[in-house]
């Protein structure tokens, strides 16, 4: 099977598994089930789950290179596990229809990523290889992500829904409150925050082969909260000039997907 292929973007990639429709406030009018049937009748049958992570791939970072789109995903699968949900469950708010991030989902909640647009193969591969095992942990426990550039430039041109990405590095990590926003001379939002919370927080990690200041990733705080912070503020303050050492096995991930490809194979030699 072609989608067994040993890497991510092997030929094929970029063939897209569905066509969707949005209303004007984000929200995609098909269900999941409809969606993954197209899927289907395009050579790529899948399930609610796969098809679900891999539409949070396109359309959070849909040209993004593999090792970030596998951490997009374990991650994701991370936040829904921890809380006791299915992914498709966790990416629409429970909803079970896909739209833009932040959009109404009934019961008081929204939806906490976008899975507006519709996934490729590159992204089902990715997905499948998180949820299938092999990549599974590769992003060393995280829960969230933060595009540091994306936020910067969206915070620099006055944005009035973003703050700076230190701004929500503080409040995640040390789970800081705002007290009060304001304008500084440039337009830009500002917040002055309370103190620290009482909790663990969040730190940050740094998987290699993901450019953390495209990407960085979150987990819950350890003992190391405060060092990791440091990297992380080093980071941005520099404007994505200071990178941390990574970790992981990211710098392996040929061998990843190689341990993938084997164990798709063997399954299929047994089925």
């Amino acid at each position: 099977m072609e989608d067994l292929a040993p890497t991510i973007d092997a030929k094929g990639a970029e063939l897209r598994l569905s066509r969707s429709t949005v209303d004007g406030v984000g929200v995609v009018a098909e269900t999941p089930t409809a969606l993954v049937a197209q899927a289907a009748l395009r050579g790529y049958p899948t399930t609610v789950e796969e098809y679900s992570l891999a539409r949070v791939l396109a359309s959070e970072y849909g040209n993004g290179p593999a090792m970030a789109l596998l951490c997009l995903a374990d991650a994701e699968v991370n936040r829904a596990r921890a809380a006791g949900r299915t992914v498709v469950a966790e990416v629409t708010a429970g909803s079970e229809r896909y739209g833009s991030q932040g959009t109404p989902a009934g019961g008081g909640r929204r939806r906490p990523n976008s899975t507006r647009l519709d996934p490729h193969v590159r992204h089902l591969r990715a997905a499948r290889l998180v949820l299938g095992g092999p990549a599974r942990g590769i992003a060393l426990g995280a829960r969230r992500y933060l595009s540091p550039r994306a936020q910067h430039a969206l915070w620099s041109r006055g944005d009035a829904s973003h703050y700076s990405p230190l701004v929500v590095l503080d409040r995640w990590v040390w789970e800081r409150r705002v007290v009060r926003e304001f304008r500084d001379e440039h337009g830009r939002r500002m917040a002055e925050l309370g103190p620290e919370g009482p909790g663990p927080g969040e730190e940050p990690v740094f998987p290699c082969g993901v450019d953390p200041w495209v990407q960085l990733f979150f987990r819950p705080g350890t003992r190391e909260r405060r060092e990791r912070y440091e990297l992380a503020r080093r980071l941005i303050a520099s404007g994505g000039g200071e990178k941390p050492p990574c970790e992981g096995r990211g710098d392996n991930l040929e061998l990843v997907l190689a341990a993938a490809f084997a164990a798709a194979a063997a399954a299929a030699v047994v089925n």
